[in-house]
């Protein structure tokens, strides 16, 4: 997601607001809001690593057919199962 949001000139993200730029990027006009919404979602492998895992999520942009593959970190939190980690990648 950071190498998603990130901007060129920066080299640390320390100061950059991530949780308030990825809700930017989910909501309205956001970039991924969109290219989720165009797309079909496939959910493939998934591995546990005690009270973590990782899922592979597959978006496949309904219009020209672009499989963008992404492999998901999770951690179990309470009794959920939490994103902590993805990044898209063609």
């Amino acid at each position: 997601m950071q190498n998603d949001l990130r901007e060129k000139s920066d080299t640390t993200g320390a100061e950059i607001d991530w949780p308030g730029r990825l809700v930017t990027s989910l909501t309205g006009d956001g970039k991924l809001r969109d290219r989720w919404l165009k797309t079909q979602i496939v959910i493939g492998d998934t591995e546990e690593f005690g009270d973590s895992a990782t899922v592979e999520v597959s978006f496949i942009d309904r219009t020209t057919r672009v499989q963008f593959y992404n492999k998901m970190a999770l951690v179990f939190n309470g009794n959920t199962w939490m994103i902590v980690s993805f990044k898209t990648q063609l």
